[in-house]
Protein backbone atom coordinates (compact mmCIF):
# COMPACT_ATOMS: atom_id res chain seq x y z
CA UNK A 1 0.00 0.00 0.00
CA UNK A 2 1.16 3.44 -0.67
CA UNK A 3 -0.67 7.15 -0.17
CA UNK A 4 -1.26 8.84 -3.52
CA UNK A 5 -0.87 12.58 -3.79
CA UNK A 6 -1.56 11.95 0.11
CA UNK A 7 -4.93 11.58 -0.14
CA UNK A 8 -5.90 8.18 -1.62
CA UNK A 9 -4.41 4.74 -0.72
CA UNK A 10 -2.82 2.91 -3.09
CA UNK A 11 -1.99 -0.88 -4.18
CA UNK A 12 -0.26 -1.80 -7.46
CA UNK A 13 -0.04 -5.52 -9.16
CA UNK A 14 1.58 -6.82 -12.68
CA UNK A 15 -1.62 -7.63 -14.56
CA UNK A 16 0.77 -9.48 -16.77
CA UNK A 17 4.50 -9.21 -17.63
CA UNK A 18 4.20 -6.20 -19.34
CA UNK A 19 1.18 -4.95 -17.79
CA UNK A 20 1.16 -2.51 -14.04
CA UNK A 21 -1.69 -1.75 -13.10
CA UNK A 22 -2.49 1.15 -9.96
CA UNK A 23 -5.61 0.97 -7.61
CA UNK A 24 -6.73 3.31 -5.57
CA UNK A 25 -8.81 3.82 -2.47
CA UNK A 26 -10.28 7.57 -1.76
CA UNK A 27 -9.69 8.56 2.24
CA UNK A 28 -9.55 12.34 1.80
CA UNK A 29 -12.62 13.31 3.31
CA UNK A 30 -14.93 10.88 4.07
CA UNK A 31 -12.39 8.21 5.34
CA UNK A 32 -13.01 4.78 4.55
CA UNK A 33 -16.39 4.56 4.99
CA UNK A 34 -18.56 3.61 1.80
CA UNK A 35 -15.32 3.64 0.00
CA UNK A 36 -14.41 1.49 -2.97
CA UNK A 37 -11.08 0.94 -4.91
CA UNK A 38 -11.40 2.02 -8.36
CA UNK A 39 -8.51 1.22 -11.09
CA UNK A 40 -7.16 4.68 -11.84
CA UNK A 41 -3.85 3.36 -14.02
CA UNK A 42 -2.93 0.83 -16.51
CA UNK A 43 0.73 1.27 -17.60
CA UNK A 44 2.39 -0.14 -19.94
CA UNK A 45 5.77 -1.17 -19.30
CA UNK A 46 8.75 -2.94 -21.48
CA UNK A 47 9.03 -5.87 -18.51
CA UNK A 48 8.43 -6.84 -14.87
CA UNK A 49 9.02 -3.81 -12.37
CA UNK A 50 8.15 -2.51 -9.23
CA UNK A 51 6.36 0.01 -7.65
CA UNK A 52 8.93 2.59 -5.83
CA UNK A 53 6.35 5.11 -4.60
CA UNK A 54 3.85 7.51 -6.01
CA UNK A 55 5.38 11.25 -4.43
CA UNK A 56 3.08 14.33 -4.07
CA UNK A 57 5.54 16.40 -5.99
CA UNK A 58 4.93 15.03 -9.37
CA UNK A 59 2.21 13.64 -11.35
CA UNK A 60 4.06 10.12 -12.13
CA UNK A 61 4.90 7.06 -10.33
CA UNK A 62 8.92 5.94 -9.81
CA UNK A 63 9.72 2.20 -10.82
CA UNK A 64 11.97 -0.31 -10.38
CA UNK A 65 13.60 -2.57 -13.02
CA UNK A 66 16.18 -4.48 -12.43
CA UNK A 67 19.31 -2.37 -11.81
CA UNK A 68 17.71 1.03 -13.18
CA UNK A 69 14.91 3.19 -11.44
CA UNK A 70 12.45 5.25 -13.76
CA UNK A 71 10.19 8.03 -13.61
CA UNK A 72 6.64 7.27 -15.37
CA UNK A 73 4.64 10.30 -15.99
CA UNK A 74 0.79 9.44 -15.49
CA UNK A 75 -0.48 12.41 -17.87
CA UNK A 76 1.78 12.02 -20.47
CA UNK A 77 2.52 8.23 -20.41
CA UNK A 78 6.30 9.13 -20.74
CA UNK A 79 9.19 6.87 -18.84
CA UNK A 80 12.25 8.64 -18.21
CA UNK A 81 15.40 6.92 -16.55
CA UNK A 82 16.47 8.74 -12.94
CA UNK A 83 19.19 6.52 -12.37
CA UNK A 84 20.44 3.77 -13.56
CA UNK A 85 22.44 1.64 -10.80
CA UNK A 86 24.80 -0.15 -12.54
CA UNK A 87 27.12 2.84 -13.45
CA UNK A 88 27.44 3.80 -9.75
CA UNK A 89 30.77 2.72 -8.06
CA UNK A 90 31.71 3.14 -4.57
CA UNK A 91 34.40 6.14 -4.32
CA UNK A 92 38.11 4.40 -2.58
CA UNK A 93 36.97 0.86 -3.27
CA UNK A 94 40.21 -0.80 -3.87
CA UNK A 95 40.48 -1.58 -8.36
CA UNK A 96 39.87 -5.18 -7.66
CA UNK A 97 36.67 -5.34 -6.14
CA UNK A 98 33.52 -5.08 -8.63
CA UNK A 99 30.99 -4.01 -6.23
CA UNK A 100 28.05 -2.78 -7.54
CA UNK A 101 24.86 -4.64 -6.05
CA UNK A 102 22.20 -2.24 -5.15
CA UNK A 103 19.35 -3.13 -2.98
CA UNK A 104 16.46 -0.91 -3.89
CA UNK A 105 13.68 -0.44 -0.79
CA UNK A 106 10.64 1.07 -1.42
CA UNK A 107 9.37 3.68 1.32
CA UNK A 108 5.71 4.33 2.66
CA UNK A 109 4.58 7.05 4.93
CA UNK A 110 2.52 5.66 7.63
CA UNK A 111 -0.87 6.93 8.16
CA UNK A 112 -0.77 6.78 11.54
CA UNK A 113 0.27 9.42 13.28
CA UNK A 114 2.45 9.40 16.46
CA UNK A 115 1.22 10.97 19.04
CA UNK A 116 2.00 11.49 23.75
CA UNK A 117 -0.75 9.14 25.51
Amino acid sequence: LDVLYGRDLCVTACTSLTMLTIWTLPVADQGLNNSLWERRYSIEVLSTCHTMSLPPFSNGTILWQADTIYCYDLATCELTTVCELDRMRYQGAPKWKNLFTFNVKPFTESLIRITNS
